[in-house]
C-alpha cells in the first residue's frame, strides 16, 4: 500500500538477505567502527549524534535505527550516509542524530539492508 506495508496471504520467498553481526569498537565519544551491517550506537549523554562506520554502507542502503531506550519523545534520524569506496578512498559510514544533547545515553539497534 502507500504506507509500504505488505498485506498478503500465501507464501513468500526473500532471498540472498544477510546480516553479519560483526565486532564493533568506539574510536571516540561520537564515532565507532563494526565490522558488521547490524549492531548497537550509543548517542552518548550530552552529544548529538553517532557516526557509525561499515564497509557495508552503499549509496542506496536502507540503514532502520530502533531505539532500545526510552527516548523522552526525541526521535533519532539518519542525518548523513556516505558510501564505501575504496578506490576513492572513503569508508562506508551513516551518522545518527538528534535534534539536541540530553542529560542520558539513547541506545539503538540498527541494520543496514542493501
Amino acid at each position: 500500500n502507500q504506507f509500504g506495508d505488505v498485506i498478503a496471504s500465501g507464501a513468500a520467498q526473500f532471498g540472498n538477505i544477510k546480516i553479519i553481526r560483526g565486532a564493533q569498537a568506539d574510536t571516540s565519544i561520537t564515532e565507532t567502527v563494526a565490522s558488521g551491517s547490524a549492531g548497537i550506537a550509543i548517542i552518548k549523554a550530552n552529544q548529538t549524534e553517532r557516526t557509525m562506520i561499515s564497509p557495508f554502507v552503499s549509496e542506496n542502503s536502507l540503514i532502520y535505527i530502533t531505539p532500545m531506550t526510552d527516548t523522552k519523545g526525541i526521535t533519532p534520524y539518519i542525518a548523513r550516509q556516505t558510501a564505501q569506496e575504496p578506490i576513492k578512498g572513503s569508508r562506508g559510514s551513516f551518522t545518527i542524530q538528534i535534534p539536541s544533547s540530553q542529560l542520558f545515553d539513547i541506545k539503538l539497534n540498527w541494520i543496514i539492508v542493501n
